[in-house]
């Protein structure tokens, strides 16, 4: 059997029918929901032959949208379980939990509402306490519609009780096994859904870590039931201004990140694993999916094949039939450079994700103007910045690029005039003043040739795409941190001006203490939105 970290992993049965998912040997079926956590003694590095199912999961999420808690609160454990609740059934039989005397997940029933709830009881004497709060602080700052609520949590001498809501649909895991493939339509749908929660968590400064369709729960059993994302034990807390690498080795190793294999990776990992996740929803199997972990990591770590090839892999296969849009999120999702993946906003507004009511034309405009209008007011530095930094930009990111500059230049002559953009302001976004118009357009014209050409509409993306990731931001900082002191001095910033002079009087316009050099804090000011 393969050895997997953190729970279940998938393996491609490739003497059955093609695309078929099995769970990997020596762990029982289960027909009920199933909250998968790490071991509780080694939570951050659990090598195991068995599969380790602890239903140790941090449910957590609502049926309401809101915006994330800035700050964690501190956990406060009530000491009153059994005056509020009363325990029922399990929603995982002890043969599917790895060690049943450390980890239980049962229904109870809130005495005062009436409603049934789920209840992660924990045994205190054989867990880390220190984990089991920041799990439950996690889930604190945390209300969307695609997470799932936690309530409160209790403890006594023995045991702490996380008490969160019951999502009665099933895993996304066992709709898999029971379909084989979803349509891209019903595809959609679910992406749409844990990118939209993925989206909620990343904003409240958290790390989900363990993104998987194990880890993805249906609302109901109906076939357009809602989703909602599970499971916060590996995930790990962001400080806004505070960017880090982390290091924890956590997550299921087919769906784990490039970086993550390294121990240096942020919260883009996750989006990796949606990547994952999508191309299994569309074919059946994981593209990186082996018999063994050392077989996975060696696929992982030689990155997805964006192209269509004969055979089943970690490439798009010949037999099976998958849009170009789906292939081309597919493959900025996997793209294995992490600055280069999408986010999940930038995801959401893939074409393919697109909502019905918004027209190709529609979203390529949309696109020109937003990007316009987040690069406005660049200086010499932000454009110095993100003209050394166009490779970043996705293959499939310029392609959509390319097709939004040819839709506002409607003579076709290459360059847009203000009448173009205007005009393609007025049919997208009539809430743009003329005042506005004619400022972003001036400011985004670098050369002042009364036109925007293709090349400044590429550095208003890269601008973009930067203030839309602080890890980006961040990248480009330890990019210009040389000599990794955490400082920019103006030598260092004159490598990328190519001026001395400039980029000591650069210096003094930021370095808002006088040092005479730039902090990581300083270099988010310079960046709109991030100031």
């Amino acid at each position: 059997s393969e050895r997997e970290e953190s729970g279940g992993g998938l393996k491609v049965d490739r003497h059955r029918s093609v695309g078929t998912i099995s769970k990997v040997s020596g762990t029982k079926r289960r027909a009920t929901p199933t909250i998968i956590e790490e071991d509780g003694k080694n939570s951050s590095y659990m090598p195991s032959k068995k599969i380790k199912k602890n239903p140790a999961s941090s449910q957590r999420g609502s049926s309401e949208r809101g915006s994330p808690s800035k700050r964690l609160k501190k956990p406060v454990l009530k000491r009153n379980f059994e005056e509020k609740y009363k325990l029922e059934g399990k929603v995982v039989p002890d043969q599917c939990v790895s060690n049943p005397f450390q980890v239980q997940v049962r229904t109870a029933l809130h005495k005062a509402t009436g409603d049934q709830r789920v209840v992660k009881i924990l045994n205190k004497e054989t867990l880390d306490m220190t984990k089991i709060r920041r799990e439950i602080q996690v889930m604190m700052g945390l209300r969307h519609e695609n997470v799932v609520r936690f309530y409160e949590a209790f403890e006594d001498k023995y045991h702490v009780y996380i008490c969160m809501e019951y999502v009665k649909g099933g895993e996304l895991f066992d709709q898999l096994v029971k379909h084989g493939r979803y349509s891209e339509g019903r595809a959609a749908e679910i992406i749409r859904g844990i990118l939209q929660g993925l989206q909620h968590i990343h904003e409240a400064g958290i790390a989900h870590c363990d993104i998987k369709p194990e880890n993805v729960l249906f609302t109901s059993d109906k076939p357009d039931s809602s989703i909602k994302i599970i499971d916060f034990g590996m995930s790990q807390r962001v400080a806004r201004g505070k960017i880090r690498w982390l290091t924890d080795q956590v997550g299921t190793y087919a769906y784990r990140a490039p970086e993550q294999l390294d121990k240096k990776y942020t919260r883009a990992c996750d989006m990796w694993a949606v990547g994952v996740t999508m191309f299994m929803l569309l074919t059946g199997f994981g593209p990186f999916h082996t018999a063994s972990n050392s077989d996975t990591i060696r696929r992982i770590r030689e990155g997805f094949h964006a192209e269509i090839k004969e055979g089943y892999g970690n490439w798009f296969p010949k037999t099976m039939k998958i849009s170009r849009g789906a292939m081309s999120l597919i493959s900025q999702l996997l793209d294995r450079e992490d600055f280069r993946r999408l986010n999940p906003k930038e995801a959401l507004a893939h074409p393919w994700l697109a909502e019905a009511s918004e027209s190709k034309e529609q979203l390529l405009g949309m696109r020109v103007i937003t990007q316009l209008q987040s690069a406005s007011a660049m200086t010499r530095f932000h454009r110095a910045v993100c003209n050394a930094l166009a490779q970043w930009v996705p293959k499939g990111e310029l392609y959509l690029l390319e097709k939004a500059f040819k839709e506002s230049d409607t003579n076709g002559d290459g360059l847009m005039s203000i009448d173009e953009f205007r005009t393609t302001v007025r049919r997208f976004n009539q809430s743009m003043s003329e005042k506005d118009v004619q400022r972003v357009f001036n400011e985004c014209d670098i050369n002042g040739d009364r036109y925007i050409d293709y090349n400044e509409l590429l550095l208003a993306c890269v601008h973009h795409r930067l203030v839309s990731s602080e890890e980006r931001l961040w990248r480009v900082f330890s990019e210009l941190d040389t000599n990794n002191d955490n400082y920019i001095s103006s030598k260092e910033l004159a490598q990328v001006l190519g001026n001395r002079r400039e980029a000591e009087e650069l210096i003094k316009q930021i370095d808002s203490n006088k040092d005479g050099r730039i902090s990581y804090s300083e270099f988010l000011n310079m960046w709109k939105g991030y100031s």
